[in-house]
């Protein structure tokens, strides 16, 4: 969200552009409408909704990923209804997770590279190569997935 306004303003002359497209970021109505659902997801606890709070404000005021930026984001999602928008921003944010492309591709030959050297490895001195291999879940430590 914090490029939305910034980039159609840098685009163009500020004079040469209407309302409707100066307009791309999040409004006032839905920005309401996002933070009460927060609230009511939130229940009675205390740290659910200060959880929720802190999702919505790193949603709008976090920097994103090169390539995740919303700078058309009324074209993409022009509810008001607070539940829509919060599962706007977490698919979005999920998708921002993960890697795409040839990123992706060479994140996962990577790993199986690493996964067949250190199984090479451990067959060389004479272990198992599984307890040498990394964890599926790609953490370094982890319980129950073989990880030491």
């Amino acid at each position: 969200m914090w490029d939305a306004n910034r980039r159609v303003k840098l685009n163009h002359l500020v004079a040469t552009l209407n309302p409707e497209e100066m307009r791309c970021g999040l409004s006032t109505a839905q920005l309401l409408a996002l933070l009460k659902y927060a609230a009511d997801i939130g229940g009675s606890s205390r740290f659910d909704k200060s959880s929720n709070k802190e999702r919505v404000h790193g949603w709008l005021l976090g920097t994103p990923r090169k390539g995740h930026t919303l700078t058309d984001f009324r074209s993409r999602c022009g509810s008001e209804d607070g539940a829509t928008l919060w599962r706007f921003f977490e698919e979005h944010e999920e998708g921002s997770r993960r890697p795409e492309g040839p990123q992706a591709a060479a994140s996962s030959l990577l790993l199986l590279v690493q996964e067949l050297r250190d199984a090479e490895a451990a067959r060389a001195r004479g272990g198992s190569p599984s307890s040498a291999a990394v964890p599926t879940c790609g953490r370094p430590t982890h319980c129950g997935c073989g990880a030491r």
